[in-house]
């Protein structure tokens, strides 16, 4: 009895190995065949996906920062355009309390041109 079960089982194993072989003749068939890619090629081209892939990243990368530096550049140029109004503004304020001292300074110097011309005046009628 042990004998038949292991003769059954060895046929089973050999009908298995026989199927197996089958597969990887039909398999071996279909990598050869004009309708496959040799595994050489694809190891080219599997190759190149990955550095293009690879290139991609790096390149990402650099997009990512460019867009990091403008905008890092556009919020100083932001700032320095409301800095520059700010002076503006400080600059014309300024420019106005300038004009408003000069005429003052211009008022007391004819004032004293006056006062002066009135001096020699009655220096003169003395």
């Amino acid at each position: 009895a042990e004998m038949e079960k292991a003769q059954t089982e060895t046929l089973n194993i050999r009908k298995q190995l026989a199927d197996c072989a089958r597969d990887l003749q039909v398999a071996k068939a279909a990598a050869e065949s004009q309708d496959t890619v040799p595994f050489s090629e694809f190891n080219s081209v599997k190759m190149e996906l990955e550095k293009a892939r690879e290139e991609y990243g790096e390149a990402k990368a650099r997009l990512d920062e460019s867009v990091r530096t403008r905008q890092d550049m556009q919020d100083d140029h932001d700032a320095n355009e409301a800095h520059i109004k700010e002076l503006e503004a400080l600059t014309s304020e300024m420019q106005k309390q300038l004009e408003s001292v000069n005429e003052k300074h211009a008022a007391a110097l004819e004032e004293k041109d006056e006062e002066k011309r009135e001096a020699l005046e009655n220096a003169a009628a003395d």
